[in-house]
């Protein structure tokens, strides 16, 4: 490869872990063709960049960067699944297909700025997705108003049960 060609090919790797949300290293080794074309199919899917570069160059690119602290993971072949604003596709895309495919090794992960376990990104990828959790937190802040409403809705009803109730004691007292 060119110097030139290297030069561009670290600048375009620098860009596409820049500002990534989370980043997933793994190591290949062994998979086939056709697994490593349906894993690029899956995370091509969920928005996640699958993306093997030479360790050598790889280094230069995270050089100075807070992703610094992998480079003790660039031994042998390795792929990087990067995801620009979700910390939790990454992981699950790689977990998921790591589960189906055993010679598939997750070697580590950078989420958020900082450096991860295997067993933190594998518990990452257990967790619902964003759109899940927003609905969660959604219902927990919602659930105390419609308890509220409901109590409301609950004494509103008693009281219309009262004044009906007197309204009929007084019609039949009357008509009596």
């Amino acid at each position: 490869m060119a110097t030139e060609a290297k030069v561009r090919a670290v600048e375009e790797f620098a860009q596409g872990l820049g500002g990534a949300s989370s980043v997933v290293l793994t190591d290949f080794t062994g998979l086939d063709v056709a697994a490593v074309s349906e894993l690029r199919r899956k995370c091509r899917a969920a928005g996640v960049d699958y993306v093997v570069i030479k360790n050598k160059l790889a280094r230069r690119a995270i050089t100075a960067t807070s992703m610094e602290t992998l480079a003790p993971m660039l031994a042998g072949p390795n792929a990087w699944a990067v995801h620009k604003t979700d910390q939790v596709a990454a992981a699950k895309v790689v977990s998921e297909f790591a589960k189906d495919h055993a010679k598939l090794k997750i070697r580590g992960g950078f989420v958020d700025g900082r450096l991860v376990s295997v067993d933190q990104l594998q518990a990452l990828a257990k967790l619902p997705g964003r759109e899940v959790l927003l609905a969660q937190v959604l219902a927990g802040m919602q659930a105390p108003m419609a308890g509220f409403a409901g109590a409301l809705s609950a004494l509103l009803r008693g009281f219309a049960t009262a004044v009906d109730a007197y309204a009929k004691q007084r019609s039949e007292s009357g008509a009596a």
